[in-house]
């Protein structure tokens, strides 16, 4: 009877168990507030360049780099950022990170890197490796 009256119990627990919203996470955009190209930036290394970028508050976390090839030498880089789709309470504070990026597979010769914050140019560097 015992036993009967504990698997009741148990079953009846899983029909009230609460059940977690995946939480849904859409695309932004980081704001790149400055740029630096690594000097060990070559034909061996690739070009490596380093980041400052930040969101307006801490709903906002790092997705990945978006580096688009727009011509031979020359790209285009975005900072992706995951932001909650639903309307939500976030803490007031700036979220800051400082990101990493390499462009690999150069060969000598002038590359132009174009860092955008969302659709607005933020800088334009050439680099000649």
């Amino acid at each position: 009877m015992k036993l009967i009256s504990i698997t009741a119990l148990f079953f009846l627990s899983l029909s009230f168990s609460c059940k977690k919203e995946k939480k849904e996470n859409c695309e932004s955009y980081l704001e790149i507030t400055k740029v630096s190209i690594s000097p060990a930036s070559n034909v061996t290394n690739s070009i490596i360049f380093n980041l400052d970028a930040y969101g307006p508050n801490l709903c906002y976390s790092f997705k990945q780099l978006n580096i688009s090839k727009t011509g031979d030498k020359s790209y285009d880089i975005k900072v992706i950022a995951g932001v909650p789709c639903k309307p939500t309470v976030c803490a007031q504070a700036l979220y800051q990170i400082n990101p990493t990026g390499t462009i690999s597979a150069v060969t000598a010769g002038t590359y132009t890197l174009r860092f955008y914050n969302g659709s607005s140019l933020f800088t334009q560097l050439t680099v000649t490796i």
